[in-house]
């Protein structure tokens, strides 16, 4: 019986399933007309930089009834 709750197989999955949620958002991002960026700074308690990258787009989509 598979368990998969190992710390190396649990970083694994988490990796793997990051990119294709990044690559599934990168594609809708490319079949966009328009989108804008954001992009925010600020610097944390250690006096390193936090920043924040904000994509928005519209995903127009027809389906049938």
């Amino acid at each position: 019986m598979s368990t998969y709750l190992s710390l190396t197989i649990q970083n694994q999955l988490i990796k793997h399933l990051g990119r294709k949620v990044k690559h599934l958002i990168l594609k809708e991002i490319k079949e966009a007309t328009y989108f804008p960026v954001l992009i925010d700074s600020n610097p944390d308690v250690s006096h390193g930089d936090q920043r924040a990258f904000v994509i928005r787009y519209v995903k127009v989509e027809e389906r049938e009834a």
